[in-house]
């Protein structure tokens, strides 16, 4: 696994980046304050720069390095421009998302080797999606008690998302692993999940335990009870779920680049 490190870190610290102004934008209706939006941006900077330092530590590709800087440079504006604001123009903080998009694509090209690509950079956008959404509710968590109106109101829609890109990821991983067909060089063509099931099972069945059944329980019952979860301060569920969900993710990118699958 050590060999996919670098490869697996570039691709979770740059999907983070270049995802998580969605979240952002999601917070325009309520003004959450200085200490909200200035959080946001810390987690947008810091998993950016990770990202683009990555990219040149591991000689990915001078064009693309480049073009990474130059869409850091365009974090970092948006970043010194609502430093001090208490609430982002929710179309403002997107312009990172539109132009990182491009450049996750170009990363996804040079370090995935699968044929299609497509379903490599659609699940890998879900994968960030996740990865950040469950950042975004712990950074919104902090909100003092007498906010707890618009805590509430924060964490709501991306609760739904994660609870949607959840269940969404389950069906279509179920799907894939028993419609599936992969060419194994010893028996030749063979359902995916036979050929998963006889090469790596165990860390399948961790992936999608820890990556989607553990999450999608969790923040479903943390939805379930989120008035009691946040005036008793019992945030436990955030965070395991968060911390499976990380786990999972990381278990994921490596059946990627072990296999060229991608769930």
């Amino acid at each position: 696994m050590d060999f996919y490190t670098g490869p697996i870190f570039i691709l979770t610290a740059m999907g983070i980046a270049v995802v998580y102004p969605l979240f952002m934008s999601l917070t325009h209706q309520v003004n959450g304050g200085v200490r909200l939006v200035r959080n946001n941006l810390r987690v947008l900077t810091i998993s950016g720069g990770l990202g683009v330092l990555g990219l040149w530590l591991n000689a990915v590709n001078f064009q693309l390095q480049i073009a990474a800087v130059v869409w850091l440079v365009v974090v970092l504006s948006i970043t010194a421009y609502y430093w001090n604001s208490e609430a982002v123009n929710p179309y403002l903080i997107l312009v990172p998302t539109a132009f990182g998009i491009i450049v996750l694509y170009r990363i996804y090209y040079h370090l995935v080797q699968t044929i299609p690509l497509w379903p490599a950079v659609t699940m890998g956008v879900v994968s960030s999606c996740l990865l950040s959404g469950s950042i975004f509710l712990l950074v919104v968590k902090p909100l003092a008690a007498g906010k707890r109106a618009e805590q509430i109101r924060f964490m709501e829609r991306p609760l739904m998302i994660l609870l949607f890109l959840l269940a969404f990821r389950l069906v279509r991983t179920v799907m894939v692993m028993f419609l599936g067909m992969v060419e194994d060089p010893y028996v030749g063509d063979t359902l995916l999940y036979e050929f998963i099931f006889a090469n790596d099972r165990d860390l399948f069945i961790a992936a999608t335990e820890l990556g989607i059944v553990l999450p999608l329980v969790g923040y479903g019952l943390f939805r379930a009870q989120i008035h009691h979860a946040l005036s008793s301060g019992k945030l436990n569920l955030l965070r395991t779920s968060a911390i499976g969900m990380w786990c999972g993710e990381w278990l994921v990118k490596f059946l990627l680049f072990q296999y060229g699958m991608a769930f």
